[in-house]
């Protein structure tokens, strides 16, 4: 969706200030003890070079929890200038004294990613780029749900990507798919993603991490989500493979 690059929202129009990007939204919630977590996560990655970075570079990274005790938001712009050099401008709301309305910035290594865009890099549609068999090392900027749920600072860390030269036949959806394996390790956090080699976009068909967080591919379907608000649309969230939540949970 076309992006305006100083207010890093969705452009309303056109202008110099706009270009494109793949925006990647993460839904995620859990049941701890008595009491759910609600997380979202959304990712900015550019398609086309713009504020001094190539395509496939994240421009914006928003985190937002809710659970019993409150809610916290945070969001980090990438390559807003730091003391003359590309940076990360960061803003943090929070219930949590000590940690409520911060803003701070970072310095932005080069050729640093965000943990969150690491679906997309696992795709192709996210920098760097590898071929089989190829490993490098890059700077990632710690995943904010792992900020916010272990408690920890935002920080740059070193990760290995490594895009495997394994294929493997694999049946999601009851279909067989050629897949292509890729893996990052990030602070001992393994990531395997296992992606159709033979489809175009290269869907994500499965997301293994060594902590047990798993995901896997239900369906794919494409529909002007944004129009569907009324009752009977509802039914269509069994197209890719969910149900409609309980009403009666609270």
């Amino acid at each position: 969706e076309p992006f305006n690059g100083e207010q890093r929202v969705k452009a309303d129009a056109v202008g110099d200030e706009t270009y494109g990007v793949l925006k990647l939204n993460l839904m995620e919630d859990f049941p701890t003890g008595v009491y759910e977590y609600n997380l979202m996560t959304s990712v900015f990655v550019a398609t086309e070079r713009a504020n001094g970075l190539p395509a496939g570079s994240p421009t914006k990274v928003s985190f937002s929890s809710q659970e019993w005790c409150g809610h916290a938001w945070q969001q980090a712009e990438f390559n807003r200038p730091r003391r003359g050099r590309p940076g990360v401008r960061q803003t943090v709301h929070s219930y949590f004294e000590g940690q409520a309305d911060r803003n701070f910035a970072m310095d932005h290594p080069a050729g640093g990613i965000a943990e969150e865009a690491l679906m997309l890099w696992a795709r192709g549609l996210a920098g760097p780029q590898l071929g089989a068999g190829e490993s490098t090392e890059v700077s990632v900027l710690r995943a904010m749900s792992v900020q916010r749920l272990l408690h920890r600072d935002a920080a740059w860390v070193q990760a290995t990507l490594t895009r495997t030269d394994e294929t493997r036949s694999v049946e999601v959806m009851g279909e067989a798919f050629a897949a292509e394996v890729l893996t990052a390790d990030v602070e001992g956090r393994r990531y395997e993603f296992v992606v159709a080699a033979d489809r175009p976009g290269r869907p994500l068909l499965e997301l293994r991490r060594s902590d047990g967080y798993r995901l896997t591919l239900t369906g794919v379907e494409r529909m002007p989500y944004w129009k569907m608000q009324s009752n009977a649309d509802e039914a269509s969230v069994s197209d890719f493979g969910l149900r409609r939540r309980d009403p009666g949970r609270m």
